[in-house]
């Protein structure tokens, strides 16, 4: 799905660890693994690249920009900043 933030598009997926979840997410990331951490059972946080900290915790959305930058957006500010781009 596409989304906007004032002049940003992105497109951007919510992490919500399922198997057909993370099998999105890495079709959408266009890799093919994923490492999940549940060092906290409650919390699973979704590490997609360590050496620059990239860290999804569960219910946090992953979005890329169009320059193809990763970011990771909590619930809170995506509900706040984005809406939702209409199909043509």
């Amino acid at each position: 799905m596409k989304y906007r933030r004032k002049e940003l598009n992105i497109e951007a997926i919510k992490f919500t660890n399922t198997d057909l979840n993370v099998e999105e997410i890495k079709n959408f990331l266009g890799v093919s693994r994923i490492k999940i951490s549940y060092e906290n059972p409650y919390i699973p946080i979704m590490i997609l690249n360590e050496k620059e900290e990239l860290y999804c915790p569960k219910g946090y959305y992953i979005a890329k920009t169009q320059l193809n930058q990763i970011l990771i957006i909590s619930p809170a500010e995506f509900q706040r900043d984005y809406e939702l781009v209409e199909e043509k």
